[in-house]
């Protein structure tokens, strides 16, 4: 990976499979392998992806930040029940990227039934594919938030979000299609005002209802844990009463094509 800046600083992201411990004590090795690798086909989505876009950056020896996202790399490292994503720099089309790549990986988990929650954020992080070394302050600061998270998403960590801002960003990641939102977000002791990534808006792209899906989750589950699926249905029905849709028009399918199926030369990933 000669062309990958082992440290630098970037965004990544930290997610959480729910349950996962309940999970292995629950069944046998083999059913937890089959649930496991279906996420993980996910996973190789976006791995695949990036590691195309890393092979061509290679080859057309291009140097400097990406200039769209479409060219943008974020690759992911996944272990247990934690999936990390890394993004190359700190450029905008990184940001955007690694947000979208977190609602398409938010849908994926749910309609393969494992929730996940999650952040994202911002800083010096060194991630060395190499020699399997990754280590860094937004790692900590994305693992920290998470476990504080008390429903199913993924939020932006301060350090990304105030970046995000000074650097004019917010928009450019909303741009054809909202990604981020703004909202009370549920924790563990409190409801706090966070960014968070629009992942409802992904079902709505594959004309899916999620509400529908997460209350699927609520016969899956009993007591205290319970509350994650209370919570998220709240979130998720403020973000659709708050939808684009409502008062706007949809990016076109053309668009939305481009931006949610990760077109790379002949191949296209990330299909519902």
């Amino acid at each position: 990976m000669a062309t990958w800046n082992v440290t630098c600083n970037r965004f990544v992201g930290f997610f959480d499979i729910m349950g996962f411990k309940d999970m292995v004590l629950r069944n046998t090795h083999a059913d937890v392998l089959k649930k496991i690798n279906e996420i993980r086909e996910a996973i190789g989505v976006i791995e695949n992806y990036g590691r195309e876009l890393l092979s061509s950056k290679e080859d057309t020896h291009r140097v400097g930040k990406p200039h769209s996202y479409t060219e943008a790399i974020v690759l992911p490292v996944f272990f247990s029940d934690s999936i990390v994503l890394v993004s190359e720099d700190d450029s905008k089309a990184c940001a955007r990227k690694i947000v979208m790549l977190a609602a398409w990986l938010m849908y994926k988990s749910l309609t393969n039934g494992l929730p996940i929650k999650g952040a994202l954020a911002y800083g010096e992080q060194t991630a060395d594919f190499d020699e399997s070394l990754h280590v860094g302050r937004p790692l900590i600061d994305a693992y920290m938030l998470q476990e504080e998270l008390h429903m199913y998403g993924a939020v932006l960590h301060h350090s990304m979000e105030g970046y995000l801002k000074e650097n004019n960003m917010v928009s450019y990641i909303n741009e054809s299609k909202r990604f981020l939102c703004r909202g009370q977000v549920p924790l563990k002791d409190c409801n706090v005002v966070h960014y968070c990534v629009d992942w409802p808006g992904v079902f709505r792209f594959y004309h899916q209802d999620p509400v529908a899906n997460i209350s699927k989750q609520s016969g899956k589950v009993s007591g205290s844990v319970r509350l994650y699926v209370d919570n998220t249905l709240r979130f998720v029905k403020k973000v659709e009463a708050s939808s684009p849709k409502k008062g706007g028009a949809e990016p076109s399918k053309r668009k939305m094509v481009d931006i949610l199926q990760f077109k790379f030369g002949s191949q296209v990933y990330g299909k519902g």
